[in-house]
């Protein structure tokens, strides 16, 4: 039987899981691979041409190759997201399981409207969740593994994970889906509305087909979700007891992040993350990561 953990995390820990940019890759960091599919047939029906996806792995796949774990990871992120779970002695324990972190489409390391040569930027074709969750499982299907003891994801990777127990239950023992969404409520349409409209109305956005990236637009994306969105209010108080205090640390978080992904690659991807709709048992909803009674998701 399928066993499905929901994690509800602390403000802190959700904010460092969804808020924080992933590590870059370093010099002794698993070697990135590609696992080259060629044309993804798409849920809309619509292909992906020339798709590959990314990925690492940790620890070795025994003889069975019954003791593999997927990781999926969250919106803006990339397979470093939860590194700080993998690790000998750790929650995803290198020297028991086959860790396969995975690079979700269009984050710019799998294929991604910055990196499509055949569907550049705004001709990118539109995918969803699902659409994440195929290219993984045909992954498997190459690495020869046929069930997996989890697959774990934070974020936008737990609705992923969820999905993954909708449409193939019978591929793995166990999921585990931090902070995640089973429907998307109209609080996070809006939060995601409002990041691609602060993107787009840079002046020097020009239809996705920036010469430089968006920087001002950029700036206001970065600011909304990471200074604001990802965090509470007693958290926002405790670093500016002084109201106006929080101006410095606001601009502080842009400088930061406001480079961190493409402008293309993210509008791409939280469109996917807007359209989420599972049906699904005590799921909590989280506004400014500040959980809201469970309820059921019909």
């Amino acid at each position: 039987m399928l066993r499905l953990v929901v994690c509800m995390l602390l403000t802190l820990v959700s904010s460092v899981i969804v808020a924080v940019p992933g590590v870059a890759h370093g010099p002794n960091d698993p070697p990135h691979q590609l696992y080259k599919v060629g044309d993804l047939r798409l849920e809309n029906g619509e292909v992906l041409q020339d798709f590959a996806l990314s990925y690492v792995t940790h620890g070795t796949l025994n003889a069975k190759k019954s003791n593999a774990i997927l990781m999926v990871t969250a919106i803006g992120g990339n397979h470093h997201r939860i590194d700080f779970l993998i690790g000998p002695g750790r929650a995803l324990d290198v020297t028991k399981y086959f860790i396969i972190a995975t690079d979700a489409i269009g984050n710019g390391l799998t294929t991604s409207p910055s990196t499509s040569v055949p569907q550049p930027r705004m001709q990118f074709p539109r995918f969803t969740i699902r659409d994440m969750v195929e290219s993984q499982r045909r992954l498997l299907e190459h690495l020869g593994i046929a069930r997996v003891v989890a697959v774990i994801g934070p974020s936008m990777g737990g609705m992923q994970g969820l999905q993954w127990g909708v449409s193939h239950p019978d591929l793995m023992d166990s999921l585990i889906a931090f902070v995640p969404l089973g429907r998307t409520p109209a609080w996070t349409t809006a939060v995601l509305e409002l990041a691609r409209q602060a993107i787009m109305s840079d002046p020097t956005w020009n239809g996705g087909n920036y010469a430089a990236p968006p920087e001002q637009g950029m700036r206001l994306w970065a600011g909304v979700l990471a200074g604001l969105v990802a965090q509470s209010r007693p958290r926002l108080q405790s670093l500016a007891p002084h109201n106006l205090d929080i101006v410095p640390w606001l601009k502080g978080v842009q400088d930061a992040g406001w480079r961190r992904m493409d402008a293309n690659d993210w509008i791409w991807g939280s469109r996917s993350n807007g359209t989420k709709s599972v049906k699904v048992v005590q799921v909590a909803f989280y506004t400014g990561y500040q959980p809201e009674p469970c309820e059921n998701i019909r």
